[in-house]
């Protein structure tokens, strides 16, 4: 089984930007945080969970068919996960671009709806 998700990788600057906070936040947070290389920095579109690898081309085959524009995207709030007090995840929102994000999103979902009946239609 493999953990999936579908993101979008961000650009350098944001990633530069990213670093900033990461340096200024590890000073100041009371509890252990562990961060992420910045190369697996992303936007989450969707969370698979654990999928079966014998699916992941199926997956593959049914996002690469999506055909989007090329939006902008501008970084917005901070918020963490489970909560402020024993932040797990932190996170960086989206200001600008934040509508065609979620119609992109939502462009994921259907392909692999679409996706999952084909992959049901294969398993009869």
């Amino acid at each position: 089984m493999l953990r999936l998700f579908v993101g979008i990788p961000l650009p350098e600057l944001y990633h530069e930007k990213m670093a900033s906070l990461v340096e200024i936040l590890g000073s100041r947070l009371k509890s252990k945080v562990r961060w992420s290389r910045p190369e697996n920095w992303h936007l989450t579109l969707k969370f698979l969970g654990n999928v079966e690898e014998g699916r992941v081309d199926d997956i593959r085959s049914a996002l690469s068919a999506i055909r989007f524009h090329a939006f902008d995207m501008r970084p917005g709030e901070c918020g963490c996960f489970p909560d402020m007090q024993n932040p797990r995840v932190i996170w960086k929102g989206v200001s600008k671009g934040s509508r065609p994000c979620e119609a992109l999103a939502a462009v994921v979902d259907e392909a692999l709806a679409v996706g999952d009946a084909a992959f049901q239609a294969k398993a009869m």
